[in-house]
């Protein structure tokens, strides 16, 4: 079973084991040293990672998307 980044639910297997600066966190979610972004740069990263990856949703779509993803997560889906 994949452990999951306990912010965005990405799948934390398919990162080396040196690119990850927080063991809980994928390295999209967090800064240089380690701790946790904020929710609002996360939610952009989010979007730009669809906008590239799935050109299938459509651009209206885009952000509640990147919102229902984030609230997967341990961290937002409390929060949010």
């Amino acid at each position: 079973m994949s452990k999951l980044c306990k912010s965005c639910s990405g799948d934390l297997d398919k990162f080396k084991k040196g690119e990850l600066k927080n063991p809980d966190f994928c390295p999209y979610c967090v800064d240089e040293k380690g701790e946790l972004k904020s929710y609002k740069e996360i939610l952009e990263g989010m979007i730009e990672y669809i906008k590239q990856d799935h050109p299938e949703i459509q651009m209206i779509d885009q952000e509640a998307k990147a919102v229902d993803w984030l609230r997967e997560g341990n961290v937002w889906g409390t929060r949010f």
